[in-house]
């Protein structure tokens, strides 16, 4: 019985993590086709999701364990590199409470925090761009037509509600206690 609340509570957590995909995906951003390159979000989506994508692409079993090695690689960069934020963010906890003058720490802590999150992001990209020199001529030029919904098809389909929360927490978008106060926000824990 215990286990109700658990699989309800993910079962949720999955369909608020679609939503979040789909909203990104409404999100207005240039068209990939115009400039004939994706952008950035899209690229670092495609670190997460290309390795999903075998039926759609034809990748080969060999493509697919690289894809994977890839992205296992960015992940354990970027949990490093989240570790370093958390601790900075810890450090600027501690600095902004009542009684404290200590601006310009403050703002370096800031500044650092920012670059983490930019090496972070950038991880991602140069993941992404490993990914795509992986795949043949032919698959990059599939990837590069399948439409926005056909990914989010796949992703929801073929990614665990764990491997959308590691893509959320990698770009940013929230973290699992920030996605638990908007739950808790919209009377959404009552499971």
């Amino acid at each position: 019985m215990k286990k109700l609340p658990i699989a309800c509570g993910a079962a949720l957590l999955g369909v608020i993590t679609l939503g979040w995909v789909a909203a990104q995906g409404q999100q207005h951003h240039p068209d990939p086709a115009a400039t004939g390159l994706p952008t950035a979000h899209q690229l670092v989506v495609t670190s997460f999701v290309l390795p999903e994508l075998q039926p759609e692409l034809g990748l080969s079993m060999q493509q697919v364990a690289q894809l994977r090695q890839l992205k296992r690689e960015m992940l354990t960069r970027g949990k490093d590199l989240s570790d370093q934020i958390a601790a900075k963010r810890k450090e600027l906890d501690g600095l902004v409470g009542p009684g404290t003058s200590k601006g310009e720490l403050v703002k370096r802590l800031f500044e650092q925090i920012g670059k983490l999150r930019g090496q972070q992001l950038y991880t991602g990209y140069e993941t992404a761009i490993k990914m795509r020199a992986d795949l043949t001529d032919a698959q990059r030029s599939k990837l590069a037509s399948m439409k926005t919904r056909d990914i989010r098809k796949a992703m929801a389909s073929r990614m665990t509600v764990s491997d959308m929360m590691e893509m959320m927490q990698f770009m940013g978008n929230s973290t699992t206690d920030d996605l638990m106060d908007g739950m808790t926000a919209h009377g959404m824990t009552s499971l």
